[in-house]
């Protein structure tokens, strides 16, 4: 009677994994579509709209399904409408709200899994858009910054393909079974031809950090104080970069001819973030702002420019503090079973994504960002750890099936 009980219990997880897959996968192609000229086309835009809403009722379905309703369960439902309400009031909570969804769904599903499906998706519409914008069935936009000339290869903005092929390398990386030298050379090209395309000088520079730090962030652990240094940066890497992105700006004096040049090398950055902690302040519970980056000055020239490009900043002032403090519990959650599971890979990718989110305001972006859904280990099921000798792909409630199967009586 146990045994059937069990394999019960793993036919239900499968049939619950492949949901969310099939839910998030549906999802992901509307999304990414929407981020590409693809969606000028009345039928993309309407293709778009009945993936995302499936998607959706994907998930719903996947919740009515389940068998008992866990506390964590329960936690994920009150963290979507606390979340929901907490940003309700600002302008840009549309992209937010999925990512909450999914990441409060996401608990019990093997991240290799969301990965491999999130890299050939991107993948394919990256090679689709690319070739349909050399083609002349979608237009290749080309951006001029002073020197700099940008083409966006069939994207919204000219920095969105190399963001993603950015996302895509650490995804590569990380599901490799072993980290091969001609993986890293291979993907080194293709970033560099990016680069040559959309002059996007951070996201190949970090491609560059992230490729050569898959060969020594295994490694480390040889050297106890590097081991050290490796789990406190796993599990608190969040609140470094948040605290130093943000105190970066607060400080940033125009008239210190350092930081001025440092200013001028991150394209005004700094200047841009100092003028909106004056403008908006910190509050709680975040304001209602208007952001106005390259796209909307395309659309409207006589908008202001008022962009921030860091994450944390943009989070924090749209947000509020409040908003940063559940992502910095949650990161730390996620950080100390990344490092407890020895995912040295998984963990050094999501290090890669908070650099970029330092530079870039996509943290919250599902679309770009899949290492949010980390943040998803929160609201498992179990509280098991992986040990050393299991794989590390088992999400906690699979090994607590392994714990079962094996207090079965003969």
């Amino acid at each position: 009677m146990d045994s059937i009980l069990v394999f019960g219990m793993k036919e239900y997880r499968k049939r619950d994994e492949q949901l969310f897959l099939a839910a998030y996968s549906l999802w992901l192609v509307s999304a990414v579509l929407s981020f590409t000229l693809w969606q000028r086309y009345d039928i993309v835009d309407l293709l778009c709209e009945y993936l995302r809403k499936t998607g959706y009722l994907l998930l719903v379905l996947r919740f009515l399904l389940k068998p008992r309703y866990t506390k964590q369960d329960i936690a994920g439902v009150f963290t979507i409408i606390f979340v929901c309400g907490l940003t309700a009031h600002a302008e840009y909570n549309n992209q937010l709200i999925p990512v909450v969804i999914f990441v409060c769904n996401a608990g019990n599903v093997r991240m290799n899994k969301i990965l491999k499906i999130t890299l050939v998706i991107q993948t394919l519409l990256m090679i689709a858009t690319i070739i349909g914008s050399q083609t002349g069935l979608i237009k290749d936009q080309i951006w001029y910054e002073g020197d700099r000339v940008r083409h966006s290869l069939g994207y919204d903005y000219c920095g969105y393909p190399a963001h993603l092929l950015l996302f895509m390398t650490l995804m590569w990386m990380c599901l490799r079974k072993k980290v091969r030298l001609p993986d890293g050379l291979v993907l080194l090209v293709l970033n560099y031809l990016m680069y040559i395309y959309t002059d996007s000088r951070t996201d190949f520079y970090l491609s560059v950090l992230g490729i050569a730090g898959f060969y020594v962030w295994e490694r480390i652990g040889q050297f106890r104080p590097l081991e050290v240094f490796r789990s406190i940066m796993t599990r608190y890497g969040f609140h470094l970069a948040c605290i130093l992105s943000i105190a970066i700006h607060w400080i940033y004096n125009p008239e210190n001819v350092f930081m001025a040049r440092i200013n001028v090398a991150l394209n005004n950055r700094l200047q841009l973030g100092l003028d909106a902690i004056r403008t908006y302040g910190f509050s709680l519970f975040g304001d209602q702002i208007r952001w106005f980056g390259q796209g909307s000055l395309k659309d409207d020239p006589t908008r202001i420019y008022n962009y921030v490009d860091c994450s944390f900043l943009k989070e924090g002032l749209t947000f509020g503090i409040l908003f940063l403090l559940l992502l910095a519990v949650g990161f730390y959650l996620a950080g100390r079973k990344i490092d407890n599971r020895k995912e040295y890979r998984l963990g050094w990718a999501v290090l890669i994504s908070l650099a970029y989110s330092v530079i870039n305001a996509h943290l919250c972006v599902l679309t770009f960002n899949v290492f949010i859904l980390v943040l998803g280990t929160v609201f498992s099921e179990s509280p098991c750890r992986v040990k050393p000798d299991e794989k590390q792909e088992d999400t906690a409630a699979e090994l607590c099936d392994k714990v079962t199967v094996n207090a079965v009586p003969q």
